[in-house]
């Protein structure tokens, strides 16, 4: 358990650190809409070369969305700076009024004894699991 803590206080300093040198991302929050936006949006490497850059992503509350792409396209990264944990990106995202974003990680980040026993669920959930 206290490599997984370390783990996650070692990403959560890397961000701090990286994230003040470059905050060219612009996130916004927009009043009437239904829909998360990126009119532009580019996102790097953490050595600043560019991954990919998108233009007019648009995904709508309530509409399924398929992200597909080669192995290191920058899809997962891409989910990443939508919710706000990849520093390493520049434009513009556009986010509904009170939206809370969550990104799952390939990897878990908990003990595997604990997911086993249910332990990360919520506590509404653990009957059923």
């Amino acid at each position: 358990m206290k490599s997984v803590l370390t783990r996650l206080d070692t990403f959560e300093q890397e961000i701090a650190d990286n994230g003040s040198s470059r905050a060219r991302l612009e996130v916004v929050e927009a009043a009437a809409q239904c829909a998360i936006r990126c009119p532009t949006l580019a996102l790097e490497r953490p050595d600043g070369s560019p991954l990919i850059a998108i233009e007019n992503l648009e995904l709508v509350t309530g509409e399924m969305s398929l992200v597909t792409g080669r192995s290191g396209m920058g899809k997962s990264t891409l989910l990443r700076a939508l919710a706000g944990i990849w520093p390493h990106a520049g434009g513009r995202i556009e986010i509904p009024c009170g939206a809370r974003l969550m990104v799952l990680p390939q990897r878990p980040y908990f003990a595997t004894r604990l997911a086993a026993r249910g332990d990360h669920l919520p506590s509404c959930c653990r009957d059923q699991h």
